[in-house]
Protein backbone atom coordinates (compact mmCIF):
# COMPACT_ATOMS: atom_id res chain seq x y z
CA UNK A 1 0.00 0.00 0.00
CA UNK A 2 1.44 3.35 -0.94
CA UNK A 3 1.63 6.17 1.59
CA UNK A 4 -1.11 8.34 0.04
CA UNK A 5 -3.55 5.44 0.07
CA UNK A 6 -2.68 4.64 3.69
CA UNK A 7 -3.21 8.29 4.63
CA UNK A 8 -6.62 8.45 2.93
CA UNK A 9 -7.76 5.14 4.43
CA UNK A 10 -6.57 6.38 7.83
CA UNK A 11 -8.55 9.61 7.51
CA UNK A 12 -11.61 7.66 6.37
CA UNK A 13 -11.19 5.24 9.27
CA UNK A 14 -10.93 8.18 11.68
CA UNK A 15 -14.21 9.60 10.35
CA UNK A 16 -15.95 6.22 10.63
CA UNK A 17 -14.59 5.73 14.16
CA UNK A 18 -15.76 9.19 15.18
CA UNK A 19 -19.24 8.60 13.77
CA UNK A 20 -19.48 5.16 15.36
CA UNK A 21 -18.39 6.62 18.69
CA UNK A 22 -21.10 9.27 18.59
CA UNK A 23 -23.76 6.74 17.55
CA UNK A 24 -22.89 4.17 20.24
CA UNK A 25 -22.47 6.84 22.90
CA UNK A 26 -25.83 8.47 22.24
CA UNK A 27 -27.60 5.12 22.10
CA UNK A 28 -26.06 4.03 25.40
CA UNK A 29 -26.77 7.42 27.04
CA UNK A 30 -30.51 6.81 26.60
CA UNK A 31 -30.33 4.01 29.18
CA UNK A 32 -29.66 6.50 32.00
CA UNK A 33 -32.14 8.50 34.02
CA UNK A 34 -31.93 12.29 34.00
CA UNK A 35 -30.17 12.30 37.38
CA UNK A 36 -27.65 9.71 36.24
CA UNK A 37 -26.95 11.71 33.07
CA UNK A 38 -26.28 14.85 35.10
CA UNK A 39 -23.97 12.92 37.45
CA UNK A 40 -22.11 11.36 34.53
CA UNK A 41 -21.63 14.63 32.65
CA UNK A 42 -20.55 16.42 35.83
CA UNK A 43 -18.00 13.75 36.78
CA UNK A 44 -16.32 13.63 33.37
CA UNK A 45 -16.16 17.27 32.27
CA UNK A 46 -12.45 17.47 33.13
CA UNK A 47 -11.77 14.21 31.28
CA UNK A 48 -13.50 15.54 28.15
CA UNK A 49 -11.50 18.76 28.30
CA UNK A 50 -8.20 16.96 28.80
CA UNK A 51 -9.08 14.49 26.05
CA UNK A 52 -9.46 17.42 23.67
CA UNK A 53 -6.80 19.92 24.70
CA UNK A 54 -3.84 17.64 25.47
CA UNK A 55 -3.80 15.93 22.03
CA UNK A 56 -4.18 19.32 20.33
CA UNK A 57 -1.26 20.64 22.40
CA UNK A 58 0.92 17.64 21.62
CA UNK A 59 0.33 17.84 17.88
CA UNK A 60 0.66 21.65 17.86
CA UNK A 61 4.08 21.25 19.51
CA UNK A 62 5.02 18.61 16.91
CA UNK A 63 3.97 20.87 14.04
CA UNK A 64 5.77 23.90 15.48
CA UNK A 65 8.94 21.89 16.09
CA UNK A 66 8.66 20.47 12.60
CA UNK A 67 8.40 23.97 11.15
CA UNK A 68 11.51 25.05 13.07
CA UNK A 69 13.47 21.91 12.20
CA UNK A 70 11.84 20.29 9.13
CA UNK A 71 14.41 17.48 9.06
CA UNK A 72 13.08 16.29 12.44
CA UNK A 73 9.40 16.25 11.46
CA UNK A 74 9.75 12.79 9.93
CA UNK A 75 10.53 11.46 13.41
CA UNK A 76 8.54 13.90 15.51
CA UNK A 77 5.18 13.09 13.93
CA UNK A 78 5.11 9.38 14.84
CA UNK A 79 6.38 10.23 18.34
CA UNK A 80 3.59 12.82 18.72
CA UNK A 81 0.97 10.41 17.35
CA UNK A 82 2.18 7.72 19.77
CA UNK A 83 2.03 10.20 22.67
CA UNK A 84 -1.55 11.07 21.74
CA UNK A 85 -2.53 7.39 21.64
CA UNK A 86 -0.81 6.63 24.95
CA UNK A 87 -2.51 9.63 26.56
CA UNK A 88 -5.89 8.48 25.21
CA UNK A 89 -5.39 5.00 26.65
CA UNK A 90 -4.32 6.32 30.06
CA UNK A 91 -7.30 8.68 30.11
CA UNK A 92 -9.62 5.80 29.18
CA UNK A 93 -8.30 3.67 32.03
CA UNK A 94 -8.92 6.58 34.39
CA UNK A 95 -12.47 6.86 33.11
CA UNK A 96 -13.06 3.12 33.60
CA UNK A 97 -11.89 3.38 37.21
CA UNK A 98 -14.09 6.37 37.97
CA UNK A 99 -17.09 4.82 36.23
CA UNK A 100 -17.20 2.03 38.81
CA UNK A 101 -17.72 4.56 41.61
CA UNK A 102 -20.77 6.26 40.08
CA UNK A 103 -23.28 3.47 40.72
CA UNK A 104 -24.58 3.42 37.16
CA UNK A 105 -26.53 0.50 35.68
CA UNK A 106 -24.32 -2.48 34.83
CA UNK A 107 -25.68 -2.59 31.28
CA UNK A 108 -24.56 1.02 30.72
CA UNK A 109 -21.08 0.34 32.10
CA UNK A 110 -20.58 -2.81 30.02
CA UNK A 111 -21.78 -1.11 26.83
CA UNK A 112 -19.60 1.90 27.63
CA UNK A 113 -16.53 -0.33 28.02
CA UNK A 114 -17.23 -2.11 24.72
CA UNK A 115 -17.82 1.23 22.99
CA UNK A 116 -14.64 2.75 24.43
CA UNK A 117 -12.46 -0.21 23.51
CA UNK A 118 -13.87 -0.29 19.96
CA UNK A 119 -13.21 3.44 19.55
CA UNK A 120 -9.67 3.17 20.93
CA UNK A 121 -8.88 0.31 18.53
CA UNK A 122 -10.31 2.39 15.67
CA UNK A 123 -8.21 5.38 16.72
CA UNK A 124 -5.07 3.26 16.89
CA UNK A 125 -5.66 1.91 13.38
CA UNK A 126 -6.59 5.33 11.97
CA UNK A 127 -3.71 7.27 13.51
CA UNK A 128 -1.23 4.54 12.60
CA UNK A 129 -2.33 4.66 8.96
CA UNK A 130 -2.25 8.46 8.94
CA UNK A 131 1.25 8.47 10.47
CA UNK A 132 2.44 5.86 7.96
CA UNK A 133 0.98 7.92 5.15
CA UNK A 134 2.58 11.15 6.31
CA UNK A 135 5.93 9.45 6.82
CA UNK A 136 5.86 8.20 3.25
CA UNK A 137 4.86 11.57 1.80
CA UNK A 138 7.67 13.51 3.48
Amino acid sequence: MNSETAFLIGVGFLFVTSGLSRFLGERNFKILSTEQKVKLVDQFSLHRSLGTYIPIGIMAAVIMAGRLRPELFRWLFPVGASAVLIFALVLQLSIFRRLRDLELPDVFVSKFRFHSIAVQVGNIVAISLIAYGIMGMI
